[in-house]
């Protein structure tokens, strides 16, 4: 049995590995505003506080920790704030583990493909390849480079880049297929790195166990556009496909600056991930779909 200590423990990916964690035997710890339940310590990042009980004997901490992308328009203050949830949690963990006389055995953080920035193009992205130069590019570069510090404490840390992730616990799928019926967004050719939360779940106790200290792309090897997704969900739930897309020039009035997120994207290599070892289970969008539903 090991201790694991997880913030953001309760949304879509920490509530899923936490279950994963636990039904193993392992001891989970929850890093939250609030403290209602067991295993829940309380942190407040504004006001640099952790509960230091929370980290005792810890062997392996995993941040997930950062303000929705698309939760808000993107105004100069959400900027901010989408920056601050990551670097400031990031800094707060670094500076509390940094005190500790026994350190973890292993961090795992998340980050986004968003890294790459979000073009529709013909380049497969990978690992080396260099931030973009816009403002989600920036956002995810500077978060690295904040949960980075963590090598200087000498401790094996893996970041994940992470694509949209499929759940039947929220997230993009279950906006997806509320509507009465579905219908691609602008001309559904944009793409849409993907991956099952089941995978994901898998590659973050992977790099956990087997100590790695590295950068991934938390993708599937299947590429897929926003269009193919869209239909492959209509089917499995036997809603109405409308092969009309919803238009950009709404989208950029309703999302603004955001609208890049959905209305453009990017593929993204999982080949490091296979090469070093990593097996998916749901390595092509029908058989991750056929698992959630």
């Amino acid at each position: 049995m090991a201790i694991y200590l997880i913030s953001g423990g309760t949304g879509t990916i920490g509530s899923s590995l936490k279950e994963s964690l636990e039904n193993e035997g392992n001891e989970v710890r929850v890093l939250s505003r609030s403290t209602n339940k067991k295993g829940f310590y309380k942190w407040n990042i504004k006001e640099s506080f952790i509960d230091e009980r929370a980290l005792q004997n810890v062997d392996h901490i995993v941040h997930l920790v950062g303000a929705g992308i698309a939760d808000k328009r993107w105004s100069n203050k959400r900027k901010e704030e989408l920056l601050e949830s990551r670097t400031k949690s990031t800094q707060l963990l670094i500076d509390v583990v940094s005190e500790m006389e026994t350190k973890p055995k292993s961090v795992v953080c998340a980050s986004a493909i968003g890294y790459y920035g979000m073009v529709t193009n013909s380049h497969i992205y990978s690992e080396n390849d260099p931030a973009d130069l816009g403002f989600i590019g920036d956002l995810v570069e500077k978060w690295e480079t904040h949960t980075l510090q963590f090598k200087s404490l000498n401790i094996p840390t893996s970041i994940i880049r992470i694509g949209v992730v499929l759940s039947k616990r929220g997230g993009a799928v279950s906006k997806m297929i509320a509507p009465p019926f579905m219908a691609p967004l602008g001309n559904g050719k944009q793409w849409v790195p993907w991956i099952s939360v089941t995978d994901l779940v898998s590659v973050f106790k992977w790099c956990l166990k087997e100590r790695k200290d590295d950068i991934y792309n938390g993708v599937a090897s299947e590429h897929i556009n926003n269009s193919e997704l869209t239909k492959a969900l209509a089917k499995k739930h036997g809603k109405p496909y409308v092969n009309r897309g919803v238009p950009a020039f709404l989208l950029k009035l309703i999302l603004g600056e955001m609208y890049q997120i959905v209305f453009e994207g990017s593929r993204v290599s999982s080949a490091k991930l296979k090469n070093q070892g990593f097996v998916f289970k749901h390595d092509t969008l029908k058989k991750a779909i056929n698992d959630l539903f």
